[in-house]
C-alpha cells in the first residue's frame, strides 16, 4: 500500500547528507541578461532501499526537504512511501526532513518519493530569523576550523589587512576573490568533496564543498558571520532532465544588508559570471539546507552529518549508501 502525504502552501527549511557521495554538478551559464528572476519547477526526490538491506536489521532513513524562506517558496509537496513516517525539525538551524523505520524482515525495496513543486527566486541580500544569532555563524566545524596556524597562514596571504578594507562586504569581497584566485575546480583522486579547510589548503584543489569551506574558515577568523547553504543544480540551459549530484554555497551576515549571497566554485568555472555570483546568485538552484555537524534528532545513531543533502540511511550505528545497494535519483522539470 503506497501512502502520500500531500501539503499546500508549506513554510521554513530542511537539511540531508548522505556519506561517499561528493559528486557536485556544475551548472550550465547564459549571460546574465537572459536569466529570467523567478522559475518554477517540479524537482523529484527519489531513494530506493533493497529488500536486502532489512532481511536482518530494520532501517531507518532520513529524507530532507527543500528550505523555504525569502529565496524560495515551495508551492507544493508530496512525499509518497509504502511506510508511514513523520516530520521533523533540526533543531540547531531549523532544516526540515521526513523520517521513517523500515521494520526488520519488510522483503521488500522500500521507495521513498518526494515531488516538490518549487518558486525559486534570484538570491539577492535579506534578513530572516536566523541573523538574530550572528554567533553561531562565527563557530568552527569538525572540518572548518576558525583559528590555529593553518588559518593565520592564510590570512596572511590575503592582500590587505582586513580592518584596512573598512566594512564586512568588502572584507568578505577580497576573502571571495582570494578563494576563486587560489583554487582549482577538480575531481582527482580521494580527500576533495570532504568540505575540509585542511583539504583545500594543502591541495589548492577541490569541488564546491572544498572551495566554500575555505571561504567559511577565513570569513569566521575575521568575525563575518557565515553560513553553508547546499541543495542542487538546476540548470538553466534545460527545462528538464536529470540531475547528478548536489550543489552548494555561502552567505554571509552583514548587518545592514542581511545575508549576502556568493558561490566561488561557480565563479571559477565562470570567470565571466565572477561579479554576478557575489552578492546576488540566478535562480538555477534548488536549496536543501543550511550548517555542517548536523544532528537531525535523537533517532539519529550514526553520528553528526557532515552536511545533510541525500538521504541518511542507517542499520542501528552503520551508515548506508550507494556502496551498499542503496539507489538515488533527482530530476527536475520547468513550469
Amino acid at each position: 500500500m503506497q501512502i502520500s502525504w500531500r501539503f499546500w502552501n508549506l513554510s521554513l527549511l530542511s537539511l540531508g547528507l548522505f556519506s561517499l557521495l561528493a559528486g557536485c554538478e556544475g551548472q550550465p551559464k547564459g549571460k546574465t541578461g537572459s536569466v529570467p528572476a523567478v522559475r518554477h519547477f517540479h524537482f523529484r526526490y527519489s531513494v530506493t532501499i533493497p529488500a536486502r538491506l532489512s532481511k536482518d536489521t530494520s532501517i531507518s532513513v532520513f529524507i530532507p526537504l527543500p528550505l523555504e524562506d525569502q529565496n524560495q517558496s515551495i508551492l507544493r509537496k508530496e512525499l509518497t512511501s509504502p511506510i508511514p513516517g513523520r516530520y521533523g525539525v533540526e533543531k540547531k538551524y531549523g532544516n526540515h526532513f521526513w523520517q521513517t523505520r523500515i521494520p526488520k524482515g519488510y522483503g521488500k525495496d522500500c521507495e521513498i518519493r518526494g515531488d516538490f513543486f518549487v518558486e525559486r527566486r534570484g538570491e539577492k541580500p535579506a534578513f530572516d530569523r536566523l541573523a538574530s544569532n550572528p554567533e553561531l555563524f562565527l563557530q568552527p566545524n569538525s572540518l572548518v576550523p576558525v583559528e590555529g596556524p593553518l588559518i593565520h597562514k592564510e590570512i596572511q596571504n590575503l592582500p590587505i589587512a582586513g580592518a584596512a578594507l573598512g566594512g564586512v562586504t568588502p572584507r568578505a569581497r577580497q576573502i571571495f576573490d582570494y578563494v576563486v584566485g587560489t583554487m582549482e575546480y577538480k575531481k582527482v583522486g580521494d580527500g576533495w568533496g570532504k568540505g575540509s579547510t585542511a583539504w583545500a589548503c594543502s591541495s589548492r584543489y577541490g569541488n564546491c564543498t572544498d572551495f566554500h569551506a575555505l571561504f567559511l574558515s577565513l570569513a569566521r577568523a575575521q568575525k563575518i558571520p557565515s553560513r553553508f547553504v547546499i541543495g542542487f543544480p538546476i540548470p538553466q540551459a534545460k527545462k528538464e532532465g536529470k540531475v547528478g549530484g548536489y550543489h552548494c554555497w555561502v552567505e554571509f551576515l552583514d548587518k545592514k544588508k542581511g545575508w549576502v549571497p556568493l558561490d566561488a566554485s561557480e565563479a571559477w568555472k565562470h570567470p565571466k559570471e565572477k561579479e554576478n555570483l557575489f552578492g546576488r546568485l540566478p535562480p538555477d538552484r534548488i536549496a536543501f539546507s543550511i550548517g555542517r555537524d548536523l544532528v537531525l534528532s535523537k533517532d539519529q545513531k550514526s553520528g553528526p552529518l557532515n552536511y545533510f543533502v541525500y538521504p541518511l540511511v542507517e542499520a542501528g550505528k552503520k551508515r548506508l549508501s550507494q556502496r551498499d545497494g542503496v539507489e538515488i535519483s533527482f530530476s527536475f522539470k520547468e513550469g
